[in-house]
Parts: C-alpha cells; sequence; structure tokens
C-alpha cells in the first residue's frame, strides 16, 4: 500500500514538473534577475561573491548528480526526482549566476562601446529558457558552466590582485580553463560510461570562447570592470571646498530648454569648461582615469581631440571616487568629453554645448 502510495505521488510530481517546467523556469529567472538588481552592488562584498559562488557550486553539482544518475551510479526514488528536476536546477543556477553578471557589467559599460557584450549575456540570459533539450548533454553543460565561471573570475580577479588590466583578464580565461580541465577529469573518474561523451568535450568551443574574450578587451568592447561610472558632467566652474565636497555651478535653464539643451555651458570668452566625474573602484585598488575632451569642427564634420588630463583614483568610496578636470580658452560650440582608462576603454561620454556670454555663473 505504501509502495503504491509512493508510486503515485511520484507519478503526480512527474506530471506536475512536465506540465509547470515552463512556467517554473521562467518565473525563477525573472524572480531572480529582479531580486540580484535589488541586492547586488558591489562584487568585493561578502554576500555578492557567496551568491555568485553558490550559483557556481549548485551547477556543478547539479552536473555532476545528474551524471551519475543517468549511467547507473546513484539509486532510489529521491535519486530519481533529482534526475528529473536537473534541467530545471541548472537553468535556475545559470538564470542567477547570468542576470548577476548582466547587472554587474551593465553598472561598468558604455552601452555606445560595449553593447555587442552586453547584448549577448542578454542573449544568454533570455537564451537559458529555451536551453531544456542541450541540458540534457553534458558537454552542453559544461561549456555554459565554463563561460559562468570565466566571468565570475573576470570579476573578482582584479578584486584579489588589485589590478586591472590585459594580463589580469587573460589569466583570468587560463584559470578558468583549468578549473574547468579539473571538473572534467573529476567526471570521467567517477563515471567511466561518460567517457565516451566527455572524450568530445567541448574544448574547442571553450578555446574559441577564450579567444573571442580576449578579442574584445582588447578592441575595448568588454567594459573595463570593475570601474563603475556613478556620475559625470560638464560644469561652469568645478570648486572643492574646505570639507572635501565639490560644489558645482551650473545655469539653470527653463523646462523647455533643459529639454532640448540638457547640458549647455555658458562661459565667459576666454574662460574656462570643467568636467566632473565620481567613478566607483574597489577598495585597496588604484588607477588612472583620462577625460578625453573633444569639439566638433562643423566644417570637417569631425570630432577634434583637444586635451586628455588625466588624475589618479583610490577605490573604495560606495559613491565613486570623485574628480575634475578643465579645459581653459573655450569655444563656442558642440564639444563632449570621453570618460576612458588609459588604454581607451570607454566608461561613459556626455556631450554638451558651450556658448560665451559676459553672464557667468557667480560662486
Amino acid at each position: 500500500m505504501i509502495n503504491r502510495a509512493k508510486q503515485i505521488g511520484y507519478y503526480v510530481f512527474n506530471q506536475w514538473i512536465k506540465r509547470y517546467e515552463r512556467y517554473l523556469t521562467a518565473g525563477a529567472l525573472i524572480f531572480g534577475f529582479i531580486f540580484d538588481s535589488f541586492t547586488l552592488t558591489q562584487i568585493d562584498f561578502l554576500y555578492e561573491n557567496v551568491v555568485i559562488v553558490g550559483y557556481l557550486f549548485l551547477g556543478m553539482a547539479t552536473i555532476l548528480i545528474s551524471a551519475l544518475s543517468a549511467r547507473g551510479k546513484l539509486h532510489g526514488a529521491l535519486f530519481e526526482r533529482v534526475g528529473l528536476l536537473a534541467p530545471i536546477v541548472l537553468q535556475f543556477s545559470f538564470g542567477g549566476l547570468f542576470s548577476a553578471f548582466l547587472v554587474f557589467f551593465s553598472r561598468s559599460a558604455s552601452l555606445l562601446a560595449s553593447w555587442p557584450f552586453i547584448f549577448v549575456l542578454v542573449g544568454i540570459l533570455i537564451g537559458n529558457e529555451f536551453f531544456k533539450e542541450r541540458y540534457q548533454r553534458f558537454s552542453f553543460q559544461i561549456l555554459v558552466w565554463y563561460v559562468a565561471l570565466y566571468l565570475y573570475i573576470v570579476l573578482v580577479l582584479p578584486v584579489i590582485v588589485k589590478s586591472i588590466g590585459f594580463g589580469v583578464f587573460f589569466a583570468s580565461g587560463v584559470l578558468a580553463l583549468g578549473i574547468v580541465a579539473l571538473f572534467i577529469k573529476i567526471l570521467k573518474k567517477l563515471t567511466p560510461s561518460l567517457m565516451h561523451e566527455l572524450a568530445r568535450a567541448p574544448y574547442y568551443a571553450m578555446l574559441l570562447c577564450f579567444v573571442v574574450m580576449n578579442a574584445l578587451y582588447l578592441f575595448n568592447i568588454i567594459p573595463p570592470f570593475p570601474l563603475a561610472l556613478k556620475d559625470a558632467g560638464p560644469y561652469e566652474l568645478v570648486v572643492r571646498s574646505e570639507d572635501g565636497e565639490y560644489v558645482r555651478k551650473h545655469t539653470e535653464l527653463s523646462w523647455y530648454a533643459e529639454w532640448f539643451f540638457r547640458d549647455l555651458l555658458v562661459i565667459a570668452p576666454g574662460g574656462s569648461a570643467y568636467f566632473f566625474t565620481a567613478i566607483f573602484l574597489p577598495s585597496n585598488l588604484n588607477t588612472v582615469i583620462v577625460h578625453h575632451w573633444q569639439r566638433y569642427d562643423e566644417v570637417a564634420n569631425e570630432w577634434i581631440d583637444v586635451a586628455t588630463p588625466s588624475f589618479s583614483m583610490r577605490g573604495g568610496r560606495i559613491g565613486g571616487y570623485r574628480g575634475y578636470t578643465w579645459v581653459d580658452s573655450v569655444v563656442a560650440g558642440l564639444w563632449r568629453v570621453r570618460v576612458e582608462t588609459p588604454r581607451g576603454q570607454l566608461l561613459g561620454r556626455e556631450t554638451f554645448r558651450i556658448i560665451l556670454s559676459d553672464v557667468v555663473p557667480t560662486e
């Protein structure tokens, strides 16, 4: 009687999962992304790392348990249910991982330069819902887990070594490849019957991902994480007060003028224009920020480089490290400032118009 009840219960559970699986995974994906957006703040915080590492271990454990279960290494009703739930658990863990990566990388990225990379992350996150059948293939599971591991190491390694740059980014990919190779070796040892499938493990796909990621970094398409632009804008005057705060002056416009001229600076002839930024960087990590000033030449129909002043910044301030630069003897016209790393990675860009007038802001 008890066995009969268990069989009925398992059948009902099985049918319920099959019927509502799409809604369960989609709901988990949406909830996970909203939850990550409100709870994940800085990659150097303990909570954020616990969450992401937890997702990675959940995905790895699910791949391992489903492999053992599928090859008859694990027996019992519990493991039968685990095998049935494995695709959903994998979708949940991968969805949580890539939603977290999208949150972090989009905060650090300028869409003007990094939209292809952000588009790929969005595609992986949405496509996670349609990968159910491929989740039955261990080679595909390992490939997706490798990409997730790679992205996490890219985020956290600069915080650990207290440095950013291509060398750290390259080392992230090498470390991810090493960890996944070790995981595949463990799988082969625990499940000899998987030798044939794991012999075709996605090494070429992982190597291709490694090459493409490094190429995207060299072409400044991947955002310069862990830097994140918190605030940026042009001003007619920026001064630092005795208490360490920055006083910024900007001409107040009517609402309709603000609509058409979001950033309009009124500068006295021969005067200076200022540009202020606040950029987040994790604690104990220092770097240099460049303000790339450009003026639009209407005759040549192109942007002309005017100045590239830079300043050092220190990490740790939640609101971002604040700094400003200025250009003297500006001329009227359309201007823009590109906020960049020393190697040209774009954090953000602001375009504004300067007009010359004897009426200047008062301090």
